[in-house]
């Protein structure tokens, strides 16, 4: 849970950029396998892995007010 409303923005943003990453970035990786283009390839491979970071820090921020 967010420490105060005004973090609830910023996670849910996170959440969605992190989504729009990982969606451009397996359609990146597919076109580039299907077509060929290697900058292709490793563009979508860059917004995988961005997309990735983006939910674990969401995640890892959400779950810390829950340590004790």
């Amino acid at each position: 849970m967010p420490a105060s409303a005004s973090d609830q923005p910023n996670l849910l943003m996170k959440k969605i950029g992190g989504i729009v990453l990982l969606i451009a970035g397996l359609v990146a990786l597919m076109l580039g396998f299907n077509r060929g283009p290697t900058w292709l390839v490793l563009l979508g491979i860059v917004f995988v892995i961005g997309g990735i970071v983006l939910l674990a820090v969401k995640i890892a921020r959400r779950n810390q007010g829950n340590l004790p």
